[in-house]
């Protein structure tokens, strides 16, 4: 646009989709496959009026800097795939901007106390044990307490064995939120019948309550719960990972709401493929 307001004979429409002008605003907020990178990616939709100085203002205004990061991330993202597609005739579909964000390896800040070895948790999914199916989980809270919870389920082999959601329950914190999507969740996986299971969650307050598995408080009530479902099974282990490495859980948590009380058994929403391919592809053994 500001090429053409200085005379220069540029075609103003959008080259991805080629009905609007391709303004800041149409390019990183309502084009059809940047509208599908927000939701996807975390759960975001933008208003149709949305102007991009006011949605950077909110965004700066968060007290989540990894959300700030995770903007930021997907903005770089859209605009090198704009120009990409523009310049180069790349494929430019919101799939592969996810997927480009996943290697950008923004990392997630973690408050655990120096030395303590969830400060170095990993920052990607990474594959089970051959015999271990690992089930990621988390929780999203939203206005008047309200969470939904979300978890998948892959074996060794980064195949997908279930997928599922809830919502609504009422938390009065993201923690406890977390700690009723843990318990949720190992309800629901020995409903399924696994028996070596290794959780894991982005939770670091819920990670360090289970390992110290007592105290007073309603947190810990929980985890006595989940505690109590442990003979259901022949193993079972709660690991930490940032959150980043959660992304397929976090999709099906922010999206509770409209995913409603869903199992999907081998499968799971279409939003959640492009973030499994990720997963799988940042977790290929290295060969030395």
């Amino acid at each position: 646009m500001h090429l053409r307001n200085k005379q220069v004979d540029v075609d103003p429409c959008c080259p991805v989709c080629g009905e609007e002008d391709e303004t800041i605003e149409h390019l990183f907020l309502r084009c059809h496959v940047s509208r599908s990178c927000w939701f996807v990616k975390l759960g975001v939709r933008i208003d149709p009026g949305t102007l991009f100085t006011d949605f950077m203002r909110e965004v700066l205004q968060q007290r989540d800097s990894w959300v700030v990061a995770e903007v930021q991330n997907m903005i770089y993202c859209l605009w090198e795939a704009r120009n990409r597609w523009l310049f180069e005739e790349r494929k430019f579909d919101f799939a592969m901007v996810i997927a480009r964000t996943q290697t950008l390896g923004i990392v997630a800040p973690v408050t655990a106390n120096a030395g303590e070895e969830p400060r170095h948790g990993k920052a990607t999914w990474s594959r089970p044990a051959a015999s271990v199916i690992k089930v990621n989980v988390d929780a999203s809270m939203g206005r008047d307490n309200l969470a939904g919870f979300g978890f998948v389920a892959r074996d060794g082999d980064g195949e997908i064995l279930a997928a599922g959601s809830k919502y609504p329950s009422v938390a009065s914190s993201s923690t406890i939120a977390e700690a009723l999507g843990l318990r949720w969740v190992m309800e629901i996986s020995s409903q399924l019948g696994f028996r070596r299971v290794q959780f894991e969650t982005d939770s670091l307050q819920l990670y360090y309550a289970w390992k110290k598995g007592t105290g007073r408080s309603v947190l810990f009530s929980v985890i006595h719960d989940c505690i109590s479902f442990l003979s259901l099974f022949d193993f079972v282990d709660l690991s930490f990972v940032r959150r980043q490495g959660n992304a397929c859980a976090d999709f099906m948590a922010r999206n509770a709401s409209t995913l409603s009380d869903v199992i999907w058994i081998e499968e799971g929403p279409p939003g959640l493929f492009c973030l499994l391919q990720a997963d799988l592809l940042a977790s290929v053994p290295v060969l030395s």
